[in-house]
Order: C-alpha cells, then structure tokens, then sequence
C-alpha cells in the first residue's frame, strides 16, 4: 500500500498529517454534498410542479435512459415520493455515518429525478458534475486512512476528467478543422465570443449589456480566451497531483463558469458548489479560525 500511495504524492510528501488532513478534508465535503443534494431535490421538486401543467405532447426524451426509466411524465405523487427518499438517505447521511446503500439509493433517485426537467427536447450539462459527484462519493468514506487518501485520489481524479476531455476534444476539432476542413469560422476567429454572446442572449430574448458589447469586440480577445480555456481545460485532471496548488486551480474553473453563465447564459451553479465542496482546504479554514478566534 505504501508503494502506491508514494507513487501518487512521492515519499517527501507521504505523511500520516497529510493523510489526515485530506482524510479530514473529505468527511467535510461529503458533509457538504449531502446539504447541496438536499437543497437541489428540493429545487427539482418544486420545479416539476410547472412540468406537470405541460401537455403531454411536449415530452420527449433525449436519450434510451429516459427512455427506458421515464418514457411518460411521473405522476406528482411519485416525483415526490422518490424526492422525499433521497432527501430522507441524504439527511440519515448527515447525522450517521455513511454507507453504500443509502448512497446508492441517493444516486439513483437523483439521477431519476433528473431526467424529468430534461425530457422535453432539451439537455443541458448543468447538473453532470453534481450527478457525477454523488455516484463517484458512493463507496466514501473509506475507513482506512490510507485507502481514504487514495480514494479522494480518484475522486478529484474522475471530477476533473470532464473538463480535461472537453479541453482535448476542443483542441482535436480546432486543429483538424484547420488543417483539413476549409472552415472560415472557428473559435479563433476575432468576434467569434462575441456571436456566440449574442445568439445567447437573443434566445432569452435579452439584451446584451453594453460593456459586454464592447468588451468582446477588443481585437485578439477570442483567440486569446478560447486558447488559454482549452488549455486550463485539457490540463485540470494532473492538478490533482499538486495538491497545494489544486484549489487555486479549481478557482479558475469556478470563474470559468462564472463567466459561462454571463456570456451563454448557462447556468452551472450547481457544478460551481460541487468543486468547491470537494476540493476545499478546509483545515486551513479551521487554522484560521483558531488564529483569529481561538484563545491566546
């Protein structure tokens, strides 16, 4: 076991204070992401009451998993029933330990309860790292402190492959377009950020801000923000082997959305809370408290 955890942090950095710090780490994020799990069922619950005055004729589910769990909108009463359920194996996870069972029953009501909002011709990517999040924290906590370190590994590992593959993919399309497709518009291209804007906020019927406006139009913006995006992207899975640097990193991701929602309107709220429950420091937050309000 020493062997592999050396592999992953190196025998400089290997350390039962670390291991406990990160051990320590994670029973605060789970702790955390058992509250946002909380506060998302209740949002969807609310929001099926709206999808329930929807003809029946506008529901089309996207993909064969809706298909085969959801082929017809759920009656209220069972929308509300398995809600209820994942919120009661949330709650008993806040107060008890966690276990296997109530954490797979929590994934497969939430993934469930997803699909209602998005089986009327339209996805979104909003909720996939949150969903992703409560099925990769299945088996977790771990008792083993070693194991547990090595677990959260994996974990920060598996969050962050999304955003690698989106960022190699991005850079994979941009270069075969350029080399072998005659393509006059890509992402390099001087307003693109600006069109992509503007079609966002004319499908909300919106008008966009005239500092964004003049903002996106600034000469080499585009190529400049979708290069230095693509590489944040395709590099985020090998932070997780920079521990100290990691949620600094993960910072720049959370502003990465940020800046999503302001220029697409797509709101990624959801993911924004993930990251920062799972990869916060939060045994710095506790060194502080006890400098700045512990006794002398």
């Amino acid at each position: 076991m020493n062997g592999v955890v050396n592999y992953f942090y190196g025998k400089s950095n290997y350390n039962k204070i670390q291991l406990l710090q990160r051990t320590s780490n994670l029973r605060v994020g789970l702790f955390i992401l058992d509250i946002l799990t909380i506060i998302w069922v209740v949002y969807m619950l609310f929001s099926a009451v709206q999808f329930d005055n929807r003809p029946i004729s506008l529901f089309a589910p996207l993909h064969w998993f809706s298909r085969i769990f959801m082929p017809s909108p759920p009656s209220l009463l069972l929308y509300f029933s398995i809600g209820i359920l994942s919120i009661a194996m949330s709650f008993i996870n806040l107060i008890k330990q966690r276990s296997v069972f109530r954490n797979t029953i929590v994934f497969l009501c939430v993934i469930w309860i997803n699909l209602y909002k998005y089986s009327y011709g339209v996805g979104a990517h909003n909720n996939h790292l949150f969903l992703l999040a409560v099925f990769l924290t299945i088996p977790l906590p771990i008792k083993s402190l070693k194991f547990n370190s090595l677990a959260i590994t994996f974990l920060q590992m598996g969050l962050l492959f999304p955003y690698s593959s989106s960022g190699l993919f991005k850079i994979i399309v941009l270069i075969k377009k350029i080399l072998f497709e005659n393509v006059e518009y890509t992402w390099l291209y001087q307003k693109a950020l600006f069109y992509q804007t503007f079609i966002s906020y004319r499908t909300f019927d919106e008008k966009m801000p005239s500092w964004l406006d003049y903002s996106l139009q600034l000469p080499m913006l585009s190529p400049f923000a979708m290069v230095l995006i693509m590489t944040i992207q395709a590099i985020s899975i090998f932070m997780v082997f920079q521990q100290k640097r990691v949620f600094n990193f993960i910072l720049i991701l959370v502003f990465f959305h940020v800046a999503n929602m302001i220029l697409f309107k797509i709101f990624f709220w959801m993911s924004c809370f993930t990251l920062i429950a799972l990869f916060a420091p939060y045994h710095r937050l506790r060194s502080l408290i006890k400098t700045y309000f512990g006794r002398p």
